[in-house]
């Protein structure tokens, strides 16, 4: 794997990793069951995309990429404000996993979660457009 390949993925690590903080943290201040449990879904699907392209560094780097994410917090007035913009951070998400999918030629495991990471993104973009119109 080339630098900027693996460059590429850490930052990717990085960004799934921060989408999995920000539905964590959002999930404590849903207001229903049924928000805190489709926003739990979405943060268990971030955790195991970390772990896809995770496994995936390690592989070749030969030890384990770490990001260094802090706390996400989220207060009940910040909740919509939150979920819109998380929106706009998946669509773009899908733009890029799109991109690479369709770049991808050498690795079939790379190619497959380009494929998942970026099919799971539009579900996510679909829960969020609910989540926000949830009263």
């Amino acid at each position: 794997m080339d630098i900027t390949t693996l460059t590429k993925l850490q930052d990717y690590i990085n960004e799934e990793t921060y989408h999995a903080r920000v539905y964590e943290a959002l999930s404590k201040v849903a207001p229903s069951e049924a928000s805190r449990n489709i926003l739990a879904d979405l943060t268990n699907d971030e955790n195991k995309h970390v772990n896809m392209l995770s496994s995936i560094v390690k592989d070749d780097i030969g030890r384990d990429y770490k990001p260094q994410i802090g706390p996400v917090f989220v207060t009940a007035s910040s909740y919509r404000d939150l979920l819109k913009k998380q929106i706009l951070q998946e669509i773009t998400a899908f733009r890029n996993f799109e991109r690479d999918f369709d770049r991808e030629e050498d690795d079939s495991r790379l190619k497959d979660a380009y494929r998942e990471i970026k099919t799971d993104a539009l579900v996510f973009i679909t829960n969020l457009l609910y989540l926000l119109e949830e009263e």
